[in-house]
C-alpha cells in the first residue's frame, strides 16, 4: 500500500469539512454553523475560535438542529448544520408491545426528559397495569441527574446580529431544563424525602407542602449541579469559570475523567446509607 492510500485511509473527514466551511465563512459573512452540543466531534472548534458570533448551538436537542437551520435560512443566512449523531431522519419506530408499533425520539424537549415523573404514574395509574401500592414506605423513586447548570445566557446582548436566534435557542434549553425542574418538584411535593432537593429560592424543597394527602411515595434526588456555588459549597473546592464550561460540554471525550471526579465526590456527599431503609430491601 502506497504512502499516499495510508495517508487518506487515515485522513479525518471532519478536517476537511471544518476548514473547508472556514475558507467558505471568511469570504461569506451569511454563514453560520449550527450543532448538536457538538463541536468537538464536529470538529468546529477551530471554526468557533475564529467565528465565535457565527456558532450556533442548539444544546442536546438533535431533531431541533434541523428547525433551527432552516429558520436561519429563512431569514437570510447560510447555515452548515453538523451534528456528531445527526437525527435528520424519520423517528424510530419500535415495538413497544406485542404487535403494536411505538416511535422512539429523544425526550430532552419533552416534560419526560427525566423520567422519574413517569415511572412513577407507570408504576401507580391502574391503567399501565402494574397497580403497585402507593405509600412512603411501599414506594421509592430514586432520580440520578446528568450534571447541568441553570441557562443563562447574558452574551446575547454582545450579538444583535444572532439575537433572536440566541432567544430561540435558549427557550429550548431552558425548557429541558425547567421540565425537570418540574418533574422533582412534583414528586418531593406529592412525597416524602429525607433529603430534600432545593428546587429554587422561593419554594425551596417543599418540605411539609403535602396538599392534604398521605406521602404517595419517598422520593430522593441526586444530581450535581455545575454551578460555582453549588460545588464550592459541597465539595470544597473552587472550580474556575473555564473548568465548568469545559464539564458542559457533552461532547469532548477528554473531561469524562474529570465528570467522573465530579460524579464519584457527589455519590460520596449526597447518597447515605438511611436514604434506603429496610422496608425497601428487596430480599
Amino acid at each position: 500500500m502506497s504512502q499516499e492510500t495510508q495517508a487518506a485511509m487515515l485522513h479525518d473527514c471532519r478536517e476537511a469539512f471544518a476548514d473547508t466551511l472556514i475558507a467558505l465563512a471568511r469570504d461569506d459573512e451569511r454563514i453560520v454553523a449550527v450543532c448538536n452540543d457538538s463541536v468537538g466531534s464536529s470538529n468546529l472548534a477551530k471554526f468557533k475560535a475564529e467565528f465565535p458570533d457565527r456558532m450556533i448551538n442548539v444544546g442536546i436537542a438533535e431533531q431541533d438542529l434541523v428547525g433551527v437551520a432552516a429558520g436561519l435560512a429563512n431569514g437570510g443566512l447560510i447555515p452548515f448544520a453538523s451534528a456528531a449523531a445527526p437525527f435528520y431522519f424519520d423517528m424510530v419506530h419500535m415495538e413497544v408491545t406485542k404487535g403494536e408499533q411505538g416511535i422512539f425520539f429523544d425526550g430532552a424537549m419533552t416534560p419526560h426528559g427525566n423520567p422519574a415523573l413517569q415511572l412513577a404514574m407507570t408504576a401507580l395509574v391502574p391503567a399501565y397495569g402494574l397497580k403497585w401500592e402507593p405509600g412512603a414506605t411501599k414506594l421509592l423513586i430514586v432520580s440520578v441527574g446528568t450534571g447541568q447548570p441553570r441557562p443563562m445566557k447574558p452574551e446575547w446582548r454582545s450579538k444583535p446580529l444572532l439575537l433572536s436566534v440566541w432567544k430561540a435557542i435558549h427557550a429550548l434549553t431552558s425548557l429541558a431544563y425547567d421540565s425537570s425542574q418540574l418533574g422533582t418538584s412534583i414528586l418531593q411535593w406529592l412525597g416524602t424525602s429525607p433529603q430534600p432537593w432545593h428546587i429554587n429560592g422561593e419554594i425551596d424543597g417543599l418540605e411539609h407542602s403535602l396538599p392534604g394527602c398521605l406521602p404517595l411515595w419517598t422520593f430522593v434526588r441526586y444530581d450535581s449541579p455545575l454551578e460555582p456555588g453549588w460545588l464550592e459549597k459541597h465539595f470544597e473546592e473552587k472550580f474556575s469559570t473555564q473548568q465548568i464550561a469545559d464539564l458542559v460540554k457533552m461532547d469532548d471525550d477528554k473531561m469524562v475523567p474529570e465528570l467522573y471526579r465530579v460524579g464519584e465526590m457527589a455519590g460520596e456527599k449526597l447518597i447515605k446509607p438511611e436514604h434506603f431503609p429496610d422496608c425497601f430491601n428487596p430480599s
